[in-house]
């Protein structure tokens, strides 16, 4: 369950937080507290059941102790005038609730930052699975922090061979790494009964090297390639366009996905970006962005509601080519029947989280009879 697929009925909302869950998952980002429905989560928390796993990333800062007291707390808190005090809450009970969520008595997932790419968003699902199992079986919450060890990977070394749908995505940049997590995970069924292999996520492969791009559009069937905020500036995103684009007549289809952080390139990038960065390249590049965004993007906000996301993942999986997911196949097979694929390729497995936490994305909400989690972030 995710918050922000019911922000349109706070009190449907904290209703389910005070009597239809397990545990409150708080993702503390820059302006999660400042958000009213997260700060009412956190006090109907708070105030009910306590239990909370508070996750810690690098943009949050803990507040300035006069901050949130209660003589403070609804300047802290954006929008004060939404009036949270219509649904019982009051100056005091959120000061108290934010000290409780902030202070020593829960236990704390702080997001890793020596993983890189979409394992930094599985790891946190990791450590807050541990933490509530731990908790089930009556440890204590310090220690089940303490004591839980995440698996740092999901993926094994394997041939990709051909037909399989490949993401492209930044894998500096949270958000990029998020969207491209949450299109594998909305389209990987869709693209099995397609007949297509599967999906793979390309920049989670260690010691890729540009060299290598050239590979990737004769093995894929397609290719999503997932704009964020510095993907012009990729070495790995530009090269891996071009070759696309060059391989295009070989029936794959590319995908161009953007995030709203990312902002198309205007005349300057061609004329002094590429040339000033790329000199003899800078033409060859050029010719094929201007190419790639010829052909329409899929606009994907990952900040939008899980039905939203659904119907953003079913016009990208449209766009990707089932026609000649055979003919691709046998070509695939016959141009590369010499190379040491599994060099260079990483498969995605698809995995599933079961117990008492649900995480963002799952499309039901917990009755009242369920151990869930709930996501409050912002």
């Amino acid at each position: 369950f995710i918050d922000s697929d019911h922000l349109a009925n706070l009190d449907g909302l904290f209703d389910i937080v005070r009597s239809k869950i397990q545990h409150l998952v708080v993702f503390l980002t820059s302006d999660t507290l400042k958000r009213p429905w997260c700060a009412g989560e956190v006090t109907v928390a708070s105030v009910t059941h306590r239990r909370a796993i508070p996750v810690y990333t690098p943009s949050f800062e803990i507040p300035a102790f006069d901050d949130i007291s209660p003589y403070n707390i609804l300047k802290y808190i954006a929008e004060s005038d939404f009036g949270l005090s219509d649904y019982g809450l009051d100056e005091k009970m959120l000061s108290d609730a934010f000290h409780w969520v902030l202070g020593d008595s829960l236990p704390v997932v702080n997001m890793r930052t020596n993983v890189s790419s979409r394992l930094r968003l599985v790891a946190i699902v990791e450590d807050c699975t541990g933490v509530v199992a731990r908790a089930s079986t009556n440890a204590g919450h310090g220690e089940a922090a303490k004591n839980h060890k995440p698996k740092t990977s999901i993926y094994t070394i394997q041939d990709l061979s051909s037909g399989y749908v490949v993401v492209s995505a930044d894998s500096s940049d949270d958000e990029a790494c998020a969207a491209a997590g949450i299109v594998m995970m909305k389209i990987s069924h869709k693209v099995v009964e397609a007949g297509i292999l599967g999906v793979h996520l390309l920049h989670e492969l260690p010691n890729l090297d540009v060299a290598d791009l050239e590979e990737v559009p004769l093995r894929a069937q397609s290719l999503i390639v997932v704009l964020s905020q510095g993907s012009l500036k990729l070495d790995m995103q530009l090269y891996l366009i071009a070759e696309a684009m060059k391989a295009i007549d070989t029936g794959i289809s590319v995908v161009p996905l953007t995030l709203p952080s990312f902002r198309f390139p205007t005349q300057s990038f061609f004329s002094e970006y590429l040339p000033k960065n790329y000199e003899q390249e800078a033409k060859m590049l050029a010719t094929s962005l201007k190419a790639f965004f010829k052909r329409i993007a899929v606009q994907f906000a990952t900040h939008a509601s899980n039905q939203v996301l659904e119907a953003q993942a079913i016009i990208i999986f449209d766009r990707i080519d089932k026609k000649h997911v055979a003919g691709k196949h046998q070509r695939s097979v016959r141009q590369l029947s010499t190379t040491k694929s599994e060099e260079w390729v990483v498969g995605v497995r698809s995995s599933s989280v079961t117990g008492e936490l649900t995480a963002s994305g799952s499309p039901e909400e917990p009755d009242g009879n369920s151990d869930c989690a709930s996501i409050c972030s912002f």
